[in-house]
């Protein structure tokens, strides 16, 4: 599996709270479906990271109702 060249200083900061955290990648999995669509050339790996998405949904949604 290949590693990302990123360094830690290009990592995004998340806030300490799980959910946040939850909610935070959320929000880079929605970029990175962006990304794929504009690249019109990764249709199952979409396919798959939207499934993730509204899985992830799903959960923090279910958390948020306890």
């Amino acid at each position: 599996m290949p590693t990302s060249s990123r360094g830690p200083a290009a990592s995004p900061k998340l806030a300490a709270c799980p959910d946040d955290k939850a909610k935070g990648a959320l929000l880079l999995m929605i970029e990175a479906l962006e990304l794929l669509d504009a690249s019109e050339g990764a249709g199952v790996a979409g396919a798959h990271l939207d499934l993730a998405i509204h899985r992830l949904q799903e959960w923090i949604e279910g958390k948020a109702s306890i």
